[in-house]
C-alpha cells in the first residue's frame, strides 16, 4: 500500500535513505520471511495480548473508512479482491457514528 506523507517522514528521519511512497517498510527479510520473528517478542515485550499482525490491516480500514475514504478506495489499497471484503474491514468507531448520524442535523 502506498505510504503518506506522514509515514514517509517518519521513515525519513529514522534512516539516512531517503525513502519514497511505494517503498517497502520492511524490505529485508529476518530469520524468515514474515514477520513473526520480531512483532512476537516485540508485543510480548510491550505487554500486549490479543494482537495479531492481520490486526493492522483492520485497522488501517477503519481508519481510511472514520476519514471519509470511500469502500472502493478502502478496497484498493488494502489490496482486497472485492469491494464486500473491503466493507467488512471497514469498521467504526462509536464516535464516527455519532459524528455521521449528527450531520443530518446540519443537513436540514
Amino acid at each position: 500500500m502506498p505510504l503518506n506523507s506522514i509515514a514517509l517522514d517518519a521513515l525519513n528521519t529514522q534512516q539516512q535513505v531517503p525513502h519514497k511512497f511505494d517503498d517497502r517498510v520492511f524490505p529485508r527479510p529476518g530469520p524468515s520471511p514474515d514477520t513473526r520473528w520480531w512483532f512476537q517478542p516485540a508485543l510480548g515485550k510491550a505487554k500486549i495480548a490479543g494482537y495479531v499482525w492481520h490486526s493492522n490491516r483492520h485497522t488501517f480500514c477503519s481508519w481510511l473508512a472514520m476519514a471519509g475514504v470511500s469502500i472502493k478506495e478502502i478496497q484498493v489499497l488494502a489490496g482486497h479482491k472485492t469491494i464486500t471484503m473491503g466493507a467488512r474491514y471497514a469498521h467504526f468507531s462509536p464516535e464516527s457514528s455519532i459524528s455521521a448520524s449528527e450531520r443530518l442535523v446540519s443537513a436540514k
